[in-house]
C-alpha cells in the first residue's frame, strides 16, 4: 500500500517527536550525573593543582633541607678541622710547657750556685780589715762562704790563710837596723813568704774564678 504525503510527514514528524522525546527523556536522567561528574572532574582538578602546589613546596623545602644539610656538613667539617688545629695548638703548648719548666728547673738548680758566687765575691772586694782579730774573722767567713761555693776551694783558702798568717808574724820579725846584713835577710824571707801567700792565693782566685763561669755557663744554657 502506497503512502500518502500526509503519512510520511506524520511519519517523520513522530520521529522527530520520538527523537526529540527520548533525547528529552535521556538529558533529564544523564543531566545530573554530568553535572556530579563535572564536579567531580573539578574537584579532582583543583585537589591535582593543590597537590601540583604541596609538592612544589615540598621539593622547595627539600632543596632548603639540603642547602642547610650541606651548610651543616660544611660547618661541622670547619668545625673539625678547627679542633684538630686547636688539638695541635694544645699539644705544641703542653711542649713547649714542659720546655719552660725543664728550663725552669735548671734556672732554679743554677741560682742558688750564683746567689753563692755572689756571696763570695762581695765578701773578696770588702776592704781589708785593720785590726788582726777581725782580719782572723774575715779569714774564716770567706772559708764558711768558699766551702758551700765549691768544697774544692776550702783546702786553698786554708792553705791562702796558713800562708797569711806566716807573713803577718814574720813582720813583726823586721830588724830595727836596716841595710844590715840581718834586715837584708829579713826582707829576702819577706819576699818569699809574700810570693807564697800570692802562689795560694792566686790559686784560689784561679779555682774560684773557673767555678764562677761554670756556673754563668750552666745557668745561661738553661735559659736557652
Amino acid at each position: 500500500m502506497a503512502l500518502t504525503k500526509i503519512t510520511v510527514v506524520f511519519l517523520v514528524i513522530g520521529l522527530v517527536l520520538g527523537v526529540i522525546g527520548g533525547y528529552g527523556v535521556g538529558f533529564t536522567i544523564y543531566q545530573p550525573r554530568i553535572t556530579r561528574l563535572e564536579s567531580d572532574l573539578l574537584s579532582s582538578q583543583n585537589q591535582v593543582v593543590s597537590l601540583n602546589a604541596t609538592l612544589i613546596e615540598a621539593r622547595s623545602e627539600i632543596a632548603s633541607l639540603n642547602a642547610s644539610l650541606t651548610d651543616a656538613r660544611s660547618q661541622v667539617a670547619s668545625l673539625n678541622a678547627s679542633l684538630t688545629d686547636a688539638r695541635s695548638q694544645v699539644a705544641s703548648l703542653n711542649a713547649t710547657l714542659q720546655s719552660l719548666q725543664m728550663k725552669l728547673s735548671s734556672i732554679n738548680a743554677t741560682t742558688p750556685k750564683l746567689d753563692k758566687d755572689r756571696r763570695l765575691i762581695e765578701m773578696l772586694n770588702k776592704p781589708f780589715p785593720e785590726s788582726y782579730a777581725a782580719q782572723l774573722l774575715w779569714m774564716q767567713d770567706v772559708l764558711k762562704a768558699a766551702k758551700e761555693v765549691d768544697p774544692r776551694l776550702g783546702p786553698l783558702w786554708d792553705n791562702a790563710t796558713r800562708d797569711w798568717e806566716n807573713l803577718v808574724d814574720f813582720i813583726d820579725l823586721e830588724p830595727e837596723n836596716v841595710y844590715t846584713t840581718e834586715w837584708v835577710d829579713w826582707v829576702l824571707q819577706y819576699l818569699y813568704l809574700r810570693y807564697l801567700y800570692n802562689v795560694s792565693s792566686g790559686k784560689f782566685s784561679d779555682l774560684f774564678y773557673v767555678i764562677v763561669i761554670e756556673d754563668i755557663n750552666n745557668t745561661i744554657q738553661a735559659v736557652q
